[in-house]
């Protein structure tokens, strides 16, 4: 027994117990690991969706008081506020319905309202994802809100008055986002914001 030394096994002898230490990843661990980036990525674009309608939300809030400002700028040369958009659905501006994560131009020369709009004179720039109304009125005529937004107070009215309106169903499930501002209130309503 001279010379004789003890081998040690190689990898590829090794007992499968030794082995099971340099396996890789089961099926089942692979799963779940897809399953919860899944799961994360879900959620992550869903907050981010929120923020984007978010965002034009904010963006409507802008170019409603561009417009307000515009309807106070007519005043003060004409005693009175502009009505300009018609009643009704027609009367949405720059079109009723703007398609789904479009966005357009405010100037739009296909709508019938658009020489009033150039008459009032907004100083709006940006691409819109919004439509918008602008009604205006004297005391004896009532203003009229979209449905999503009667939950606004609508006070006695003894001076001419507007009432500007945006409105955009951004995820198309029939909920409409809706942004306004009037004459009786300072305030900017918004009721719906990321839908």
């Amino acid at each position: 027994m001279l010379g004789c030394s003890i081998m040690k096994p190689s990898a590829a002898h090794a007992s499968p117990r030794a082995r099971g230490n340099e396996r890789g990843f089961t099926l089942t661990e692979l799963m779940a690991v897809v399953a919860i980036t899944g799961i994360l990525a879900t959620i992550g674009i869903a907050a981010l969706r929120n923020r984007t309608l978010a965002s034009d939300a904010t963006s409507a809030k802008v170019v409603v008081k561009a417009i307000v400002a515009a309807e106070e700028h007519y005043r003060a040369e004409n005693q009175l506020y502009y009505d300009v958009s018609s009643p009704g659905d027609a009367g949405w501006y720059p079109q009723k319905d703007i398609p789904k994560n479009a966005k357009l131009s405010f100037w739009s020369t296909t709508s019938a309202d658009t020489a009033k709009w150039h008459t009032l004179a907004p100083d709006i720039r940006q691409n819109v994802s919004f439509a918008f109304k602008a009604n205006a009125g004297l005391p004896t005529d009532t203003p009229k809100y979209e449905d999503a937004l009667a939950t606004i107070p609508l006070p006695a009215i003894v001076e001419p008055w507007y009432l500007i309106q945006a409105r955009v169903d951004a995820d198309g499930n029939g909920i409409a986002c809706m942004v306004a501002a009037a004459s009786w209130t300072p305030e900017v309503f918004s009721v719906n914001d990321g839908e």
